[in-house]
């Protein structure tokens, strides 16, 4: 589960967008960059094999670096650990 949030990461800091595809659902990630001044903001949607559904979303704290790197990580485990948990 962590290498398939660390690959989704680097897609993420390179695209912008990532899905991961388990055989208990997908999570689409999708990094929004400011156009401006402003804090990117990380939006995911997961689906089960369940039939549930949910989206998080909300800006991130830092702005670059190891830390946003970070951050992107432990979102998307926990979007994943949702959907093994159902």
């Amino acid at each position: 589960m962590t290498a398939w949030a660390a690959e989704a990461t680097d897609r993420l800091l390179s695209t912008g967008e990532a899905v991961i595809t388990t055989s208990r659902g997908t999570v689409e990630a999708r990094l929004e960059r400011p156009r401006r001044r402003g804090r990117t903001a990380l939006r995911t949607w997961s689906r089960g094999d369940n039939g549930t559904a949910r989206s998080a979303g909300g800006t991130l704290s830092h702005s670059d670096g190891d830390g946003q790197r970070d951050e992107i990580l432990w979102s998307l485990r926990w979007a994943l650990l949702d959907l093994v948990e159902g």
